[in-house]
């Protein structure tokens, strides 16, 4: 290792300095490198509350919970909706049919003459 600097040349020689656990086998740098890049969201702390990250823009934002579980749902939504983008198009168009039902038309009212 020339000057303290990882690179793929030295994987080997890095990964046989370091110890092992018992039944643990070479990190499969492919499947950990793509669940990586699958999150377009990922969560961090600060202070108490939990916040997330845009991975691609950088933006930082709060999703308003001190509750662990409650923000992993959260960024679990988040992520999901980049997954599926067509499925949440169909999920709004739903919402918003189901909206217009409820919406009363302007013949239900009586135009009263004053």
């Amino acid at each position: 290792m020339v000057g303290g600097n990882t690179t793929c040349q030295n994987w080997s020689e890095l990964a046989e300095t370091r110890p092992l656990l018992a039944n643990a086998g070479e990190p499969d740098r492919f499947m950990i490198h793509n669940h990586i890049m699958n999150q377009r969201f990922i969560l961090f702390r600060r202070t108490e509350v939990f916040y997330y990250e845009d991975t691609t823009t950088g933006k930082q934002l709060s999703l308003r919970t001190k509750n662990h579980e409650e923000a992993k749902i959260l960024l679990n939504a988040k992520n999901e909706s980049f997954r599926q983008p067509i499925l949440n198009l169909q999920i709004a168009k739903a919402y918003a049919k189901r909206a217009l039902m409820k919406i009363p038309s302007l013949e239900d009212y009586e135009i009263k003459a004053v």
